[in-house]
């Protein structure tokens, strides 16, 4: 019987004619310093204008109400507080009505409305806060005025 004169034993990376050195990587890579570097400049300019292209600055004008029956003692405050919050359900229907939307447009003389308009109660207070974000800050100061 002929003898196997085969290694058995195979080294993939002798196989294909390459070893990997992480020394000779990172000598590499440390030569092209200069290269890593522009890519990294690089690409933040591109981040950075991209960014300065698409950015729109949003303008926020808010204004904070105290809520309350007349002639009811202080010392109700929960009953002051759920007369709030129902009160502030009840102004949050309303601004996010047409007829309102349509009002306001009509005053400002403009087609539609093209703001966020928000109504929330501060909490454990008997405070009710509307806030208007928009695009351009007399925008969104003219239209609080109106919708309150």
């Amino acid at each position: 019987m002929p003898e196997n004169n085969y290694n058995t034993t195979h080294d993939k990376s002798e196989e294909s004619g390459m070893q990997l050195d992480l020394s000779s990587v990172i000598r590499d890579l440390l030569k092209s310093w200069w290269l890593i570097i522009f890519f990294g400049i690089t690409t933040a300019c591109l981040f950075g204008s991209y960014k300065n292209l698409t950015y729109q600055p949003l303008y926020q004008t808010k204004s904070t109400f105290f809520v309350g029956k007349n002639g009811v003692n202080t010392s109700f405050a929960s009953r002051n507080y759920s007369f709030a919050s129902s009160l502030t359900d009840n102004m949050t229907t309303i601004i996010h009505s047409d007829i309102l939307s349509t009002k306001i447009c009509e005053r400002l003389g403009r087609n539609s409305l093209d703001a966020a308009i928000e109504v929330s109660t501060v909490p454990s207070t008997n405070l009710m806060s509307v806030s208007v974000t928009a695009s351009n800050p007399k925008e969104a100061y003219d239209i609080l005025n109106n919708a309150i």
